[in-house]
């Protein structure tokens, strides 16, 4: 039976031919004895091996004490950035034993071309969302509902998932965001976006035509699309036209565009749109059949979103092709995970995460820059002074956030008083 070269475990990948470790893409040279006591842990996960069995299998001839197995254990736990007292990766028992636990250490991954930092624990999201396009790819239109608070990471989310199928073939992706404004907004303003970044992908000629064919009325409110003069004399054209016609001419638009690509809609912070915007997406639940498209909506809970969403919300709990995921908030774990990717060898697991977990609710907005890690770092030693001594490197790790931020006094120093009141 042939042996897989490569073992994933949390952020971390192991060669087991050549004995490589590597923390993302980044290689962490190994001792060959560690790399050898490495391998017969993650070759046996979760099972218990005593150091006379590590002895036999890595000193075979060489006569050594128990000694040489513990410190190999302490470099190993260094390198992963692991803690014998709380322990993700390597767990001690009875002080003679040794267990291999981390595969159960949740994986981060990071946006493969914006490299804007690291996304903490999404792997089941990201599958179903993928499985989710898969289906739409197939003819089979799909509806998702991305639903999270403030802060939790949908952008993110969706970010990462349109890496993963950008470079696809004939796949157009169209975005479009939803506005907080004081008065009622534009309506379809955010579809008026989604056409916009379709007609970049489309080349705006291709895109003219067909909305001078198939949605006029909505080629009308795109003057920049048209010829001199053109515009003027659609918009006489189409003057009395009943409302319900650019619902129409949208729908068919998008289902004509359907059979020849497939497209991903996204329109994000829906708890914040426009009336008409929500009409559209009422007929495109039921109009789209048969098209080759995946339409992702984000929002706050919806409890919390007003009336208006609530009717699409359940309407669309009602149709098998329609789904939600919710972005649940980071875990004290995932922090301490995120936290030692992005600060490695500062910041030890199972510290930072436990007391920055309540001040920030688990929300991994507040975590992705270095100001805010260094914000909530601060906050931490602010609101637990007494506990912060336990915390292993945590002034080395706000000086590296200060350095990473340029040293701003005004963006990292001045914010020990502004941090949101912990519970």
């Amino acid at each position: 039976m042939d042996i897989p070269q490569w073992i994933q475990f949390g952020p971390h990948r192991f060669d087991q031919k050549s004995g490589e470790l590597y923390f993302s893409e980044e290689r962490r040279p190994l001792p060959p004895e560690d790399s050898a006591v490495l391998l017969q842990l993650v070759s046996r996960p979760n099972k218990l091996v005593s150091k006379q069995e590590l002895l036999a299998e890595v000193w075979k001839d060489v006569v050594v004490g128990d000694a040489v197995v513990k410190t190999c254990i302490k470099r190993l736990r260094k390198v992963l950035g692991d803690d014998s007292n709380n322990p993700i990766y390597i767990e001690t028992v009875h002080r003679r034993v040794y267990r291999f636990i981390g595969f159960q250490a949740p994986a981060f991954r990071e946006l493969p071309s914006k490299g804007a930092g690291l996304i903490v624990g999404r792997e089941r999201e990201l599958a179903r969302l993928q499985e989710t396009f898969q289906h739409a790819s197939d003819g089979q239109c799909r509806f998702v509902f991305i639903s999270g608070e403030a802060g939790a990471g949908k952008s993110a989310f969706t970010n990462l998932f349109f890496e993963t199928i950008r470079t696809r073939p004939r796949v157009l992706i169209g975005c479009g965001h939803c506005v907080d404004t004081q008065g009622p907004g534009e309506a379809f303003g955010p579809l008026f976006e989604v056409l916009e970044s379709l007609a970049a992908q489309l080349g705006y000629g291709t895109i003219r035509d067909k909305m001078l064919r198939l949605a006029p009325m909505w080629l009308v409110q795109l003057p920049w699309l048209m010829e001199p003069g053109e515009s003027e004399k659609l918009a006489c054209h189409f003057r009395g036209a009943p409302a319900g016609r650019m619902l129409r001419e949208l729908l068919i638009l998008f289902k004509v565009l359907g059979q020849e690509h497939t497209i991903v809609l996204l329109l994000e912070d829906l708890h914040w749109s426009d009336v008409a915007t929500l009409d559209a997406l009422m007929m495109f639940l039921s109009g789209l059949n048969g098209a080759k498209i995946l339409v992702i909506l984000t929002s706050k809970p919806v409890a919390v979103s007003g009336s208006p969403l609530l009717k699409l919300h359940g309407k669309m709990s009602q149709l098998e092709h329609c789904s939600e995921i919710t972005i649940q908030p980071l875990t004290e774990e995932e922090i301490d995970l995120y936290l030692n990717a992005r600060f490695p060898g500062i910041v030890r697991p199972c510290h930072i995460g436990q007391l920055a977990c309540p001040l920030y609710r688990g929300k991994s907005a507040f975590y992705k820059s270095p100001f805010n890690a260094c914000r909530g770092a601060r906050a931490v030693q602010s609101r637990w002074t007494a506990q912060v001594g336990q915390i292993n490197g945590c002034q080395q790790f706000m000086r590296a956030a200060e350095q990473s931020s340029g040293g701003d006094p005004g963006t990292i120093r001045g914010v020990s008083g502004n941090y949101p009141a912990a519970s």
